[in-house]
């Protein structure tokens, strides 16, 4: 438990996600440190900032089966 900041106000707990609780459980079980995690941010934040928010799209559920069924096809004509 951490002590109350020293001006007396209180802040809040962060409330996470499960999907983020997850992925942090991950980071921190994967050895990664919270300064290479930090670094990780910062080099998005500049990549955002050089060529446009690339990493900052989602995958849509679209895509993804569009994905899929090129996958499935590629395999199939390649068995054939």
């Amino acid at each position: 438990m951490t002590a109350p900041p020293l001006n007396g106000t209180v802040t809040p707990p962060a409330l996470y996600t499960v999907e983020q609780l997850e992925l942090i459980r991950r980071l921190r079980n994967s050895g990664i440190s919270r300064e290479d995690v930090a670094n990780a941010f910062d080099t998005f934040d500049r990549l955002d900032r050089e060529l446009g928010p690339v990493y900052n799209i989602p995958v849509t559920l679209v895509s993804l089966q569009s994905s899929l069924t090129s996958l499935i096809l590629l395999h199939f004509l390649q068995v054939m």
